[in-house]
């Protein structure tokens, strides 16, 4: 066989140029080269396959290494096979065209749910779960992801802005206990029960969800 394949590549076609060159090795093994940095070789008495510089299949001294893209993929180390991933908490999902992709770690008390536009169809949600359940206000004030209940206690006017709505699922509740209006404002174009504003007069409570993007409802 060996002396069938120097026949027809009398002139030792070097595998280092883009394309497809099979190449007959002195020591009968035979090199497929696909590109510059790519293809099938020997390596340490083994089969080495390489797709790029950067990712690819390769072998080494505990076997294969799957190698997707410079940050993550399948490695291999003395105790076995591990995941390569970006950072701590990342998850490697399927996708709708069969493939894996890294979904990187949610934020601090959300959980996974089913949804969003990504291709893994998978979305991090807020849990609902509230650091400052309940919060008394004094002026103008901006809710943010922890609170829960917002009083409201000034005897004159005051705003209260919404953080944006996202979808979330996310429920507030703000009360008014004071004579001054309390003015409720969506975030930026955000409206709540299609107005951009609500108004709560002394006593007035509104509980609010946020059920879609760029839409507070009140419940």
């Amino acid at each position: 066989m060996k002396a069938l394949i120097d026949e027809l590549f009398q002139e030792r076609v070097a595998g280092t140029l883009i394309g497809d060159v099979f190449q007959a090795g002195e020591d009968d093994i035979f090199t497929l080269n696909v590109a510059a940095d790519g293809g099938l070789e020997k390596e340490g008495g083994m089969l080495s396959v390489e797709i790029d510089p950067v990712g690819g299949l390769r072998s080494g001294a505990d076997g294969v290494s799957i190698f997707p893209a410079a940050n993550g993929g399948l490695d291999t180390a003395a105790t076995g096979i591990y995941m390569n991933v970006d950072a701590k908490g990342d998850i490697l999902v399927g996708t709708g065209d069969n493939s894996v992709e890294r979904l990187p770690i949610g934020t601090a008390d959300y959980v996974l749910s089913v949804g969003g536009a990504g291709a893994t169809g998978l979305r991090w949600v807020n849990t609902g779960l509230y650091t400052n359940a309940i919060r008394t206000v004094v002026t103008d004030y901006v809710v943010v992801a922890t609170d829960y209940l917002v009083i409201c206690n000034k005897a004159t006017a005051m705003t209260v802005t919404l953080p944006a709505a996202t979808a979330s699922g996310k429920s507030y509740k703000i009360k008014n206990i004071n004579e001054g209006t309390v003015t409720v404002d969506g975030n930026a174009a955000d409206t709540i029960d299609g107005e951009l504003t609500q108004d709560l007069a002394q006593w007035d409570c509104m509980a609010i969800t946020d059920y879609a993007v760029g839409l507070w409802v009140i419940v």
